[in-house]
């Protein structure tokens, strides 16, 4: 899931935001991100921690669905 997230083959929708309330994290931003196939298919969701300057100090995943989601594809990506 993480590389198809960088490869820009699923669409993120972030859902929540709050002020990450670790002391570890301060400044940063705690986030829940939905992801979804091109089609709109929820594949799973991301709790991470992205600090002001952009960095993700901290990520991982909520409820990836239970299905092989190796098959998920963009429009137009060949198998």
């Amino acid at each position: 899931m993480p590389t198809k997230r960088v490869d820009g083959i699923l669409r993120e929708i972030i859902v929540h935001r709050a002020p990450a309330r670790n002391a570890l994290w301060s400044g940063g931003e705690s986030r829940v991100v939905k992801l979804l196939t091109d089609r709109g298919q929820h594949v799973g969701t991301i709790h991470e921690v992205v600090l002001a300057s952009g960095t993700v100090a901290h990520s991982h995943p909520k409820d990836y669905t239970r299905r092989d989601c190796s098959r998920v594809r963009a429009s137009g990506e060949m198998l």
